[in-house]
């Protein structure tokens, strides 16, 4: 009974955190939030029912149903655990990719006729389009802060840095067809921009696409019944809240009421605060497994192992 509490008590913990970072990093995402929130609700029950089938076990006479019963509830419980650390570490690498799509979208809807037809929608577009690209490279930027290979995190960091750059440069860009909306030189410049920054967010993307790939098809076999092993090692990571850059509206210089884009200053990355402390009851147990869900799915059994031979 004591073993089961302590499990129980464990998955509360990481319930408490889950939740926590689904209401306050992904409040705009709905569709992810919604998912931790779930499958944080669905691990508190297999909780219960773990304790449940120990006490069943303590006091009924049948004790091969209630061993049964009680390995049933712990391939339950770990499949519940494991599937919530995939959805929280999952959830950042969807939300990029949403954004990715999201300015994909966007700069494809771009029509350069209307720089002269219709110069504040045209410069509501690329303004719309600009920050998201922004947004994206800051995205990149933080995710390479986990990446474990020193090339492929040099790769995204200096990915999301030149996507940065190219928004703003297609800023100025915009700001000087606005000027001059039937300058053939400039069209072709700024075609060739919107289809380097769609470019950069695919090919920047690409691994993170993978690596969304592998982990769902990883949930796949678990929702197969297949056993799943799983092990964590501590590792720290950064919670970055994800901020929206501010918008530029391009400008036609040669009429005083023609839009402009404003600056886009390089997104900042603030720490969020998840969950409530105070609810959590080890304090220790909470930081491990706060630094370890952010980082891979597949590092908190060996942290808690490592944390567990500290206090002994």
């Amino acid at each position: 009974p004591q073993a089961s509490a302590a499990v129980q008590e464990a998955g509360g913990t990481l319930t408490t955190i889950a939740r926590g970072i689904a209401n306050e990093e992904f409040e705009d995402y709905e569709d992810i939030r919604d998912e931790i929130l779930q499958a944080s609700d669905e691990l508190d029950k297999s909780g219960e029912e773990l304790i449940g089938a120990t006490n069943r076990l303590a006091s009924g006479k049948d004790r091969k149903a209630g061993w049964d019963g009680l390995l049933y509830a712990c391939r339950v419980i770990s499949g519940k655990t494991i599937r919530i650390l995939q959805l929280v570490y999952g959830a950042e690498l969807k939300r990029l990719m949403f954004a990715a799509e999201a300015a994909l979208r966007n700069l494809r809807d771009i029509d350069i006729k209307q720089a002269s037809s219709d110069p504040d929608v045209f410069a509501e577009g690329v303004s719309s389009a600009a920050s998201k690209a922004a947004e994206i490279g800051q995205l990149l930027i933080q995710r390479s802060g986990d990446e474990a290979s020193p090339l492929l995190k040099k790769e995204m960091e200096e990915r999301g840095q030149h996507l940065q750059e190219m928004s703003e440069h297609l800023i100025e860009t915009t700001n000087k067809l606005l000027g001059s909306p039937n300058d053939a030189k400039l069209q072709k410049q700024f075609a060739e921009e919107v289809a380097n920054i769609q470019r950069e967010i695919e090919q920047g993307t690409q691994p993170v696409k993978e690596k969304l790939a592998e982990l769902e098809a990883t949930s796949e076999d678990m929702n197969k019944d297949k056993p799943l092993h799983i092990a964590i090692t501590s590792s720290s990571s950064s919670s970055s809240a994800r901020q929206q850059p501010q918008q530029r509206r391009p400008s036609n210089r040669n009429k005083p009421e023609a839009p402009r884009v404003q600056d886009l200053p390089p997104p900042s990355i603030e720490e969020s605060p998840v969950g409530n402390a105070a609810a959590v009851h080890n304090n220790k147990v909470a930081r491990v497994i706060r630094a370890s869900i952010r980082r891979n799915p597949e590092d908190l059994a060996d942290a808690l192992k490592s944390l567990a031979a500290a206090d002994e």
